[in-house]
């Protein structure tokens, strides 16, 4: 395990530096190596490193272009946290499937294919809403934010003004309550967002 993650460390390095050739060569000798593990022990804990290999090779998958490749290393990656979220209903594997679901939504914008998107989004802010509900931390918090703010993005490319205008209202209600919680310039630059979005709808629409 240690040897898997020195080569996905060294992936993110070469991933920082603009080589993704070079990453994706260490990211699929992390794979080899967690697949092995994995089938090995078959426990939570190799499995959860198997599925960060893949989505680690899905993420340079995008950066070269190839989509299709992306896609199905995300949805190996949505496998195996679908199945671990099942078995232990833990955070952590909520978690890593609403990373899926908005990486897999977001490679069906790449596509063109806005209907897939939004499925993926919606998916991503209902798993969002129950770690929010579990545990209404400000980065579960911050993340349905996001869900809200990816699905009013959809809408506006549909062109549905009104119904980008209810997500974007709750994505700042939510943003809004973050900034006075916490206070943080990360916490006022997102709320900044949250209004610009919202004005371009109601710009649009009048």
């Amino acid at each position: 395990r240690d040897l898997s993650l020195s080569y996905g460390r060294l992936g993110d390095i070469a991933v920082s530096e603009g080589k993704l050739f070079e990453a994706k060569k260490y990211y699929l000798k992390d794979l080899n190596i967690s697949e092995a593990i994995a089938n090995k022990t078959g426990t939570i804990e190799a499995r959860r490193d198997l599925s960060v290999s893949y989505n680690r090779l899905g993420d340079v998958s995008i950066s070269e272009g190839n989509l299709t490749q992306a896609k199905e290393y995300y949805l190996k990656s949505l496998n195996i946290n679908g199945i671990v979220a099942n078995e232990t209903n833990s955070l952590e594997a909520f978690r890593g499937l609403v990373s899926n679901y908005i990486n897999l939504g977001n490679v069906s914008i790449y596509e063109g294919n806005l209907t897939e998107a939004k499925e993926f989004y919606l998916k991503s802010l209902n798993v969002c809403e129950t770690i929010t509900n579990e545990i209404n931390t400000i980065q579960a918090r911050r993340d349905l934010s996001v869900c809200y703010e990816n699905l009013g993005n959809v809408s506006t490319s549909e062109g549905n003004l009104t119904e980008a205008k209810d997500y974007y209202l709750n994505c700042l209600n939510i943003r809004d309550s973050i900034a006075n919680d916490s206070g943080t310039i990360k916490a006022r630059r997102d709320l900044a967002v949250g209004y610009i979005k919202l004005g371009e709808i109601c710009e649009s629409d009048s």
